[in-house]
């Protein structure tokens, strides 16, 4: 079974949530997707927010970062992405990216992560079977982190969710 969230698990994602939003403006140009600076935003947050296991105290699971944009970068996002990349041990992220929309490009994306989805028409129904495709996901990966496997998440098979394509090049 999963385990339960601490409270002072709760008030550090809190903590993180406000600095993630007061910074925000540095992530959003106008309309634009800047990638670069969201991932900075999630490098540091991982670096400064993520408790790691010691011989006294089990720390946080390896971070799992669902990425969803409906457009291309309009800042420098590469350096962020091999700064990502270069996460080691607990630190290692797990990304799941989804595009909605047409004007995502699935190369782009794979740059981030092996694990991309597009869905090219973005319905209410499927942001809903989207959000419960995530929440399903965050129970796997709980509980391959809690079990044997070392914290080694398989990513579930493509999804069924209708319009939402797996990015395979």
């Amino acid at each position: 079974s999963a385990e339960s969230i601490t409270p002072r698990q709760v008030a550090r994602m809190q903590r993180s949530w406000r600095s993630l939003f007061q910074s925000r403006d540095s992530a959003v140009q106008n309309g634009g997707v800047a990638l670069g600076a969201a991932l900075n935003l999630l490098i540091i947050s991982i670096q400064s927010d993520l408790v790691p296991t010691t011989a006294s105290q089990r720390g946080d699971y390896k971070p799992l970062v669902f990425l969803l944009t409906s457009g291309n970068p309009t800042d420098e996002w590469r350096s962020s992405v091999a700064r990502l990349h270069s996460l080691r041990g607990s630190q290692k992220t797990t990304v799941i990216a989804l595009g909605c929309g047409d004007n995502v490009d699935g190369n782009m994306l794979r740059e981030v992560t092996t694990e991309v989805y597009l869905m090219k028409n973005v319905t209410p129904d499927g942001i809903r079977q989207l959000f419960q495709f995530i929440s399903g996901s965050v129970v796997s990966a709980s509980q391959a982190a809690g079990g044997a496997g070392g914290g080694q998440v398989d990513m579930p098979p493509p999804t069924p969710i209708p319009g939402v394509i797996k990015y395979d090049v």
